[in-house]
C-alpha cells in the first residue's frame, strides 16, 4: 500500500512540475480539483466516479505516451462534426469547428465519448464509471447531466473564434451601423478572462488567439461554481439572479457613461446583470435563458407589484382582442432580417426586438437604437421618430396583408389632406378643440396602441368604421381631438351651396360613419382627409370643395346617388 501511495503522488508531483514549468499558459489553481466534480476517480465527490480507479489526474492527462492534442493529454477525443449554425445578424461570418482546448472539453461533455476513455498504456481498457443519478448512457454523458452540451452548439456562445484586430474592427463598423449594442474587445491584461489559442481563421488572420472554452472556465478550480474564472455564482447551473456580468464585460463592452440610465443594465432594477437574460450555454435562443419575448415577459408581465403591473404589464396587452402577434409569430424574427420584407416568403411577424434594442432602450427612449424606414423610404441606421418604426413593416413590405396599405404614402406630405404625424397640416380644422395648439403634430401612437387593445385595429378607444347610430363612444377617438359639439351644429362642414348638409345630417340622421367619408391617415387627391370607404360608396365618388366649409358630392352611397 505505501509503495502505490509514493507511486501515484510521485506521478502527480511530475506531471503537475512539468505543466507548471513548460506547458501551462497562466497560473491555475489546482488545490481543490480534488474537491470538484471533475475528479472522476472512485474517491471524487461527484456523482459520476470511476468503480475502482483511484488516480485523479488520469482521466485527462498523463506523463507518458500522452496525445499531442493537448498538455499531456489523455483521453480520446470526438470524431463528430459538430451544429455550428448559421451566421446571424451580430455574427460575421460562420462559426467554425471547435479546435484548441474547447476540443479537450467536449471530449467529455458532448456526449460522444465514453468518460473513462483514456488513451495511455498499459490503461487501453477503458476505466469502468458508475454514476448515481442516470448521467451516463453507455459510459457517455447523457443530455440529463447538467455538463452535457451535446453536439449541437448552435445556441451555445461560439467558441474557437478568433479575437483578432479583424474582428474587432468588423464589430466596431457594426456598433457605428447600430447593428449591435456594443463593440467587442480584447480582455484586459489584468482580466481573469484569458484568450486562447486557435488555428480558425477571420479575416485573413490565422494562428490567432480567441475564445475557448477555457477562457472562462477553469477545469481545475470550482471555486466559483459552473468552473467560472469570475462571476459570483453560488450553486451549479447558475441561478439567472447571480452576476456573471464580469465575464461578459471582459470582451463585450458595457461600461459607458449612459449605461446607468439604461433600465436592463441597471442591477438594482435587473437583479444579476447580463445573467438575468443570457446564459453562455443555451438551448432554446442563441447565449439566451430564454425565447426573447418570454424573456421579455418574466419582467413585463402579470408578476411584480401593483404599481410594476400598472407599469409595465405587457403580456395584459399583448393578449387583447387587437394585438401585434408577438407570441405566435415572433419565432420568425431573424436578427439580420430586412425590413421593409422584400421575401414573400418570410412568415410575415412581430417581435419585440422589431421595436425595442434592450441594451439602449432608456425612459423616453423606448424606441432607441432602432433601423428606420422614413416618409420617403429611405432606410435609417437609426429612426429619428416613431413612425419611421412603423414604416419598418408597415409601408413597402412585399407581403402586406390583403386588407393593409402603404401607410408611409398615406401620411406623404406631397398629399392633399393628412393627420400631422410628418408634418404640420396644411390647414387648421375648425373643430379641433382648443387646446390643441396650431401646427401640433402627433404620433401613430397618439391613436393606436402598438402591444395590444380591444378595440380593433390597435386603437386606443373605441371608432365604429361601420354606419350606425352617433354617440360619444362610437367615435370616441375621433372626439378625442375634434369637438363632438362644433361637428354636430355643422361649424366645420356646413354642407352643399344649396342644400346645406352638413355634418349633424350625414351623421346624426343618416347614420354615416366618419370613416364612410374620411381617411384615417390621409388623403392624395382630397382636402379634409376627405378619401370615401369603397365598402359603401361607389360611382365617381367626386368630392368639390367649395371652402368655407361648402362642398358637394357626386357619388352611390348603398347603391343610392347624390349630388
Amino acid at each position: 500500500m505505501k509503495d502505490f501511495i509514493v507511486k501515484n503522488f510521485a506521478v502527480c508531483v511530475f506531471f503537475i512540475l512539468f505543466y507548471t514549468l513548460y506547458v501551462m499558459p497562466e497560473p491555475v489553481a489546482y488545490a481543490g480539483v480534488a474537491e470538484t466534480r471533475h475528479n472522476l476517480s472512485v474517491g471524487g465527490p461527484g456523482q459520476i466516479k470511476a468503480k475502482s480507479e483511484t488516480e485523479i489526474c488520469i482521466f485527462c492527462h498523463t506523463p507518458h505516451h500522452s496525445s499531442t492534442e493537448g498538455p499531456l493529454w489523455n483521453r480520446s477525443l470526438s470524431k463528430v462534426t459538430y451544429i455550428v449554425g448559421s451566421p446571424t445578424g451580430s455574427q460575421l461570418t460562420r462559426p467554425e469547428q471547435p479546435d484548441g482546448s474547447s476540443k479537450l472539453c467536449l471530449s467529455c461533455h458532448d456526449g460522444t465519448v465514453a468518460i473513462g476513455a483514456v488513451i495511455n498504456a498499459p490503461r487501453k481498457k477503458e476505466i469502468t464509471m458508475t454514476d448515481t443519478a442516470g448521467y451516463l448512457t453507455a459510459g457517455m454523458l447523457s443530455s440529463k447531466a447538467q455538463g452535457y452540451i451535446g453536439v449541437d452548439i448552435s445556441q451555445h456562445h461560439p467558441v474557437s473564434i478568433p479575437l483578432n484586430d479583424a474582428l474587432i474592427s468588423a464589430k466596431t463598423t457594426q456598433y457605428n451601423n447600430r447593428e449591435i449594442a456594443y463593440p467587442v474587445k480584447s480582455p484586459p491584461p489584468d482580466s481573469p478572462v484569458k484568450l486562447r489559442a486557435t488555428k480558425n481563421v477571420y479575416g485573413g488572420q490565422a494562428g490567432s488567439k480567441g475564445v475557448q472554452c477555457s477562457s472562462c472556465h477553469n477545469p481545475h478550480d470550482d471555486t466559483i461554481k459552473c468552473f467560472l474564472v469570475a462571476g459570483t455564482c453560488s450553486t451549479c447551473p447558475c441561478p439567472s439572479g447571480e452576476d456573471r456580468g464580469e465575464l461578459c464585460n471582459a470582451c463585450h463592452y458595457t461600461g459607458d457613461a449612459g449605461s446607468k440610465d439604461r433600465p436592463h443594465l441597471d442591477k438594482s432594477k435587473v437583479k444579476g446583470g447580463c445573467s438575468a437574460c443570457h446564459t453562455v450555454h443555451s438551448k432554446k435562443a442563441r447565449v439566451l435563458n430564454d425565447r426573447p419575448e418570454e424573456l421579455c415577459l418574466k419582467c413585463h408581465g402579470p408578476s411584480g407589484g401593483p404599481d410594476e403591473r400598472a407599469q409595465s404589464n405587457i403580456f395584459s396587452l399583448i393578449t387583447k382582442r387587437s394585438v401585434h402577434p408577438v407570441l405566435e409569430t415572433s419565432k420568425y424574427h431573424m436578427a439580420n432580417e430586412e425590413l421593409p420584407e422584400r421575401d414573400s416568403s418570410v412568415p410575415r411577424h412581430v417581435s419585440c426586438l422589431d421595436c425595442h434594442n434592450v441594451h439602449m432602450v432608456k425612459p423616453g427612449e423606448r424606441l432607441a437604437w432602432i433601423k428606420g424606414t422614413d416618409v420617403g423610404g429611405i432606410k435609417k441606421k437609426t429612426a429619428e421618430k416613431e413612425s419611421e418604426v412603423c414604416y419598418n413593416c408597415h409601408s413597402d413590405s412585399i407581403n402586406l396583408p390583403s386588407n393593409s396599405y402603404n401607410i408611409r404614402l398615406e401620411f406623404n406630405p406631397a398629399n392633399e389632406s393628412y393627420h400631422p404625424v410628418e408634418r404640420v397640416s396644411k390647414g387648421r380644422s375648425q373643430s379641433l378643440l382648443k387646446n390643441i395648439a396650431q401646427g401640433s403634430l402627433i404620433t401613430c401612437s397618439s391613436c393606436h396602441e402598438p402591444h395590444g387593445s380591444d378595440y380593433s385595429p390597435l386603437l386606443r378607444v373605441n371608432y365604429n368604421m361601420e354606419d350606425g347610430v352617433e354617440s360619444t363612444y362610437a367615435y370616441e377617438l375621433c372626439y378625442g381631438c375634434h369637438d363632438r359639439d362644433s361637428i354636430l351644429s355643422n361649424r366645420s362642414f356646413k354642407g352643399s351651396p344649396s342644400k346645406d348638409y352638413g355634418h349633424k345630417e350625414h351623421i346624426t340622421y343618416q347614420k354615416a360613419s366618419c370613416f364612410t367619408c374620411h381617411a384615417s391617415h390621409g388623403s392624395d387627391i382630397n382636402p379634409n382627409l376627405i378619401n370615401f370607404n369603397p365598402s359603401v360608396v361607389t360611382g365617381a365618388r367626386q368630392y368639390l370643395d367649395y371652402q368655407g366649409g361648402r362642398a358637394q358630392c357626386n357619388l352611390t352611397c348603398h347603391g343610392k346617388v347624390h349630388k
